[in-house]
């Protein structure tokens, strides 16, 4: 299905662009991890820290978004008609499942692939830092833990990449903790 909607955050998976963020995380970290004052390296995907949540609700469902969500069904599922029957659907391929939006009885499916597509370009995204630095990474999350049925980046994911351990966390919270005040968490991983 076909929303036609248009947010303000990038297509996530968009391949050029990714690999264009990716070369410039490397090339950065390789320039300055000599520095005298190097500390880590903070590792974020730009606008899309925050997984697609958007004010309007309309962010990640560009189309490159959803030929990956096509392509992610499969690996979950095997065929279409194990979906269909988990779901007591009747979609006759992956490619006419809709990405769900989250007022929709199966938006946890889509969930599920925003979660793997977090763990999956962090984990890559880890990965090719690592090839030429071992000083702590920092990884951003916005928002808060609230918003966790929304947000893809959930902080457990994080602690996972590389196989790393969690060697600490540092969380800064605001003054004032209402709906919609946002707290910033930072976790430091580093390789044991």
């Amino acid at each position: 299905m076909d929303t036609g909607a248009q947010g303000n955050s990038p297509a996530w998976w968009d391949q050029g662009e990714q690999q264009a963020y990716f070369s410039y995380v490397t090339s950065t970290v390789r320039h300055i991890m000599r520095s005298p004052g190097y500390g880590g390296a903070i590792l974020d995907y730009g606008w899309l820290d925050a997984q697609w949540h958007e004010p309007s609700g309309i962010g990640g469902y560009a189309p490159q978004d959803i030929v990956k969500f096509h392509q992610w069904l499969p690996s979950q599922y095997g065929t279409i008609a194990t979906f269909n029957a988990r779901y007591n659907t009747s979609y006759p391929t992956f490619d006419d499942v809709p990405a769900f939006h989250p007022a929709d009885p199966l938006f946890p499916v889509f969930q599920a692939f925003r979660l793997w597509s977090v763990e999956d370009t962090y984990g890559r995204l880890t990965k090719a830092v690592r090839k030429i630095s071992s000083g702590p990474l920092f990884y951003y999350y916005g928002g808060h833990l609230g918003n966790a049925r929304d947000y893809g980046n959930l902080p457990d994911i994080f602690f996972r990449l590389d196989g790393s351990r969690p060697i600490g966390s540092s969380i800064r919270r605001p003054a004032c903790t209402t709906p919609h005040t946002s707290a910033t968490y930072s976790f430091s991983i580093s390789r044991s």
